[in-house]
């Protein structure tokens, strides 16, 4: 047999540590293992004093080269840290790579790219943002550097490193055909809307191809939609440059589901008939808007939240599910954030408190998440609706001052919009009713100018007018009133005509008031709105109450504490207990054991494990911490009085 070549070795630019990879070659056999190892060693010696190398050890299968590595990996005994296969895990490599100015070696973008999207995907973006800066440093094919200057604007979003928008920049310029230019737009409008440095319509415009194939153009009119609103000059603007083949697509292509998910959302905000709207969502392919990329993830949400604001809460619910789902697989953490903020508002419209907590939790543990800004303002909305449905204020203004909303403007756009309504509500149960009123008002300007009048989940003149009568000004607080009953009646979404007949009862009093209570209580009992329902038979407990009917007040009370009581709804738990106490009743104990002494945090873990999840698996599932699922595994265990996960398929039957 021949002579092996010999083995070369090339030292890394300066900067770099511990070996990643090897340059040479063995050959096809090794006959001299101990020489080819004694230079291996050399290289090790070099490593460990400080300077850079990198060995690639290549040849057929079966010449020993894995024994090799095995005796140098024993040889280097902790000194230094031997990467094996092709420099080990992809964020080994990359944290190599990434240290010097340039490797040059054409496998060394491809592996900067790999170990971003690991980090990514475990919640690093400053990691990601430096491998793929260091991947923009080495040659690169033009396909692959668009790819790459996406996901690095894209992680600089998330890391609030400002040359994202550089890179977004140039990915626009260097986009290789219409789809991938269109790719690059959204990612830029959506950096400079979040960063609320909006550029005009005609400027976004001018960076959009002539024309567009009929597909991509329901694909653009459907971001469009959602990122300019509804009613803004800048969608007319973009409907009139690239109009779709028609407004009635068959849905045979991702693209026109797309189109309709964000046409359902459009006939929600500006109210139309809430059937109209669901009637459409109903010819939306599911399977289809759930498997696409989670660039297309606004069109889930506001899937979800369009099917929930026109009423069918149960459906909504049941489509964020299914998107968790199928993200939990991907590990995602836009479309997980997002996803998970929209069911917690639904949760809440419901009126399932407990539930919203549990699907929170991420964000109510004690290390601050770390999040992405596109879905701050949903995220920071749904924490503050929620810890004023706990009863819990103080956490209520710790979650806007985590996320910079105290006194500062939220986008504008939907969920801004919900921000300011969330906080508007925080600020009249404070006691200031002017700033309260301010928030309202803003609230209102943002859904004129960005969507429409109408949306269901931004009801600005139910808060607007509790802010006029606490001022006096019962009689504008009246019209207001009035005119969300009469627009809520033209929706017909119960869960909102429920909740607009509550605040006008509440305002009438007397029989008059008890009359529109009761119609309020008739309309939420046909509906999933179980919280609304609870307050409504409050406000009815309460009115006939005040008008001496004291029987019939204490079964409407009654009725509203068990549902509030079953939802973990604490702040209305207590509400309704005050009436009770005024109606001459006694509070009652409630459960510290069993299955429905289970929170909802504790019952979905628990139901994980009983499944055969793995205290790790489950963490990695719902995003949350190993501590917290033990803590609520512990939890579980006490109150049902098991001491092993075999038992927990046989207590959990109950519920």
């Amino acid at each position: 047999m021949g002579e092996a070549p010999p083995l070369s070795a090339r030292a890394t630019p300066p900067g770099s540590y511990d070996p990643f990879m090897t340059v040479g070659s063995m050959g096809d056999e090794l006959r001299e293992r101990e020489a080819e190892l004694q230079a291996l060693g050399r290289e090790l010696d070099a490593v460990v004093g400080g300077s850079g190398r990198a060995v690639l050890v290549e040849g057929s299968a079966g010449i020993g080269k894995t024994r090799l590595l095995d005796e140098l990996c024993a040889r280097a005994d902790g000194r230094a840290r031997v990467l094996r296969g092709r420099g080990g895990e992809p964020e080994d490599v990359a944290r190599h790579l990434a240290v010097a100015d340039r490797c040059g070696e054409p496998w060394a973008a491809q592996a900067l790219w790999r170990a971003a999207e690991v980090a990514g995907g475990r919640g690093a973006p400053e990691a990601a943002v430096t491998y793929l800066a260091a991947a923009l440093r080495e040659e690169i094919d033009p396909a692959l550097r668009f790819r790459v200057l996406l996901a690095a604007g894209w992680n600089a979003f998330r890391a609030r490193d400002r040359r994202g928008l550089g890179w977004l920049e140039e990915a626009r310029r260097c986009a290789p055909d219409p789809a991938s230019a269109v790719r690059a737009w959204a990612a830029v409008w959506n950096w400079r809307a979040v960063v609320r440095e909006p550029a005009p319509a005609a400027e976004v415009l001018a960076g959009l191809p002539d024309e567009l194939p009929d597909q991509l153009a329901y694909r653009v009119q459907a971001h469009f939609l959602l990122d300019f609103g509804f009613s803004g000059a800048g969608t007319r603007a973009l409907l009139d440059r690239y109009p779709v083949p028609t407004e009635e697509p068959e849905g045979r292509t991702l693209a026109e589901h797309l189109w309709l998910s964000a046409r359902v959302a459009d006939l929600v905000v500006r109210g139309r008939p809430a059937a109209e709207a669901l009637a459409i969502a109903d010819r939306v392919d599911v399977d289809a808007v759930l498997g696409s990329r989670a660039a297309d993830t606004p069109n889930v949400v506001w899937l979800v939240l369009a099917r929930a604001g026109a009423g069918d809460l149960r459906g909504a619910e049941a489509l964020a599910r299914a998107g968790l789902e199928r993200n939990r697989r991907s590990a995602s953490q836009m479309p997980f954030e997002w996803l998970t903020a929209s069911t917690a508002i639904i949760q809440l419209l419901r009126g399932d408190v407990a539930a919203a907590a549990a699907s929170m939790e991420p964000w109510l543990e004690s290390e601050p998440w770390a999040g992405v800004p596109v879905t701050e303002p949903s995220v920071c909305g749904a924490l503050v609706a929620l810890h004023r449905e706990r009863g819990d204020p103080g956490r209520a203004w710790a979650a806007l001052a985590r996320y910079g909303y105290v006194d500062a403007e939220p986008p504008t756009d939907w969920h801004g919009a919900f921000l300011l309504h969330q906080r508007g509500r925080l600020r009249r149960d404070g006691g200031d009713v002017a700033g309260a009123a301010a928030d309202h008002e803003r609230c209102r300007e943002v859904m004129d100018s960005f969507h429409g009048p109408a949306n269901p989940y931004t009801p600005w003149r139910l808060g607007l007018a509790a802010c006029r009568a606490a001022t006096g000004e019962t009689e504008e607080a009246g019209r207001l009133l009035r005119e969300q009953v009469e627009q809520a009646r033209a929706f017909g979404a119960a869960p909102l005509l429920g909740a607009s007949l509550r605040a006008l009862a509440l305002h009438t009093g007397g029989a008059d008031g008890i009359a529109v209570a009761e119609e309020a209580v008739a309309v939420l009992e046909g509906s999933d709105a179980r919280g609304e329902l609870a307050r409504a038979r409050l406000v009815l407990g309460r009115l006939l109450r005040h008008d001496r009917h004291i029987g019939p007040a204490r079964d409407e009370l009654r009725a509203a504490l068990d549902l509030a009581d079953r939802l973990g709804a604490t702040r209305l738990c207590a509400e309704v207990e005050g009436e009770l106490a005024l109606a001459g009743v006694r509070p009652r104990r409630r459960a510290v054991v069993g299955v429905h002494a289970l929170t909802p945090a504790e019952l979905r873990v628990a139901r994980l494990a009983a499944q055969g999840l793995s205290n790790p698996e489950i963490a990695q599932s719902l995003f949350v911490t190993r501590k917290t699922v033990e803590k609520h595994l512990g939890a579980a265990f006490a109150k049902l009085h098991i001491s092993s996960r075999d038992q927990l398929d046989a207590v959990l039957v109950e519920r």
